[in-house]
C-alpha cells in the first residue's frame, strides 16, 4: 500500500510537471521565431537591441523638447519594462548610464546646471528602489495582516533602503501584478515632477554630485545636493 502511495505522488509530480513542459516550449519555440525574424529585418541585431534603440531614440528625441516629458518618459519606459519582469534600467542604459551621466558630469565641472541627470533620478524619483517600492514595505508592515506578505515585506525592507527592490518585484510579486502596476509607475513620474519643480523653484539646489545608486534613503538626498532640503524632499 505504501509503495501504491508512493508511486501516486511520483506521478501527479511527473504530471503537473508535463502540464508546465507544453506551455514553456510554446514561449520558448515564439520567441525563437520572433529573435530570427527580427535579427533578419534588421541586419543581424538581437531583438533587446532594436527594442532598446527605438526607446532610446524616443526618450532622448522628447529630452530636446522638453527635459521634464523626456525623464517622465524614461520612467515609464523602465517601469513598464519592469511589470513584464525586465530590469528597465538595463535596458535603457544607455540613457541613464550614458547620456544623464554626462549631464552629471556637465554639473560637476561647472559647465551646465542639468536638473535632470543620473544623481537626480536615483535620488529624488527611485530612492527606496524601483517604483519606490519602500513606501510599499512599510505600508504592508504597518497594516497588511496577512502573513506571507509580511513576510515578504521583512525580507526586502534592508534591501528596499539601499534601493534594491528584486525581493518586493519578484517575491511579493509586482511582475505582472495589475493591481500594483498603476502606483509602481506612477509613484515615479510623480515623483520626477516634484522634484524637478522644487529644483527649479530653487527650492532644493541642483544636483551636483556623484553618488552610488545603492546609498540609503535620506542620507542619498543629502549627499547629493549637499543640502538638508535634498533629505527633506525626499521625506515629502
Amino acid at each position: 500500500v505504501g509503495d501504491y502511495f508512493k508511486d501516486l505522488r511520483i506521478s501527479r509530480i511527473l504530471s503537473a510537471s508535463l502540464k508546465n513542459l507544453i506551455p514553456t516550449m510554446f514561449v520558448l519555440a515564439v520567441f525563437a521565431v520572433l529573435e530570427i525574424s527580427v535579427s533578419m529585418l534588421s541586419r543581424g541585431r538581437n531583438l533587446q537591441t532594436v527594442v532598446s534603440d527605438l526607446l532610446t531614440g524616443a526618450v532622448l528625441s522628447l529630452h530636446a523638447i522638453s527635459p521634464l516629458l523626456a525623464a517622465l518618459l524614461y520612467e515609464f519606459f523602465c517601469m513598464g519594462a519592469w511589470f513584464f519582469g525586465i530590469h528597465g534600467q538595463n535596458l535603457l542604459y544607455v540613457i541613464n548610464d550614458g547620456f544623464y551621466a554626462d549631464l552629471l558630469v556637465e554639473n560637476i565641472n561647472g559647465v551646465a546646471q542639468n536638473i535632470i541627470n543620473t544623481t537626480f533620478l536615483n535620488t529624488f524619483c527611485l530612492f527606496g528602489g524601483s517604483g519606490c517600492v519602500l513606501a510599499l514595505v512599510i505600508a504592508i508592515l504597518l497594516r497588511s495582516k496577512n502573513r506571507t506578505t509580511r513576510s515578504v515585506a521583512y525580507c526586502a525592507i534592508i534591501p528596499e533602503i539601499f534601493n534594491m527592490s528584486e525581493v518586493m518585484t519578484f517575491g511579493l510579486p509586482i511582475a505582472f501584478n495589475s493591481y500594483l502596476c498603476v502606483p509602481f509607475i506612477a509613484v515615479p513620474m510623480i515623483n520626477c515632477a516634484v522634484a524637478y519643480a522644487a529644483t527649479s523653484l530653487h527650492l532644493v539646489p541642483v544636483v551636483n554630485r556623484m553618488i552610488n545608486w545603492t546609498t540609503p534613503v535620506l542620507v542619498s538626498g543629502y549627499m547629493a545636493t549637499g543640502s538638508v532640503r535634498g533629505l527633506l524632499l525626499q521625506m515629502i
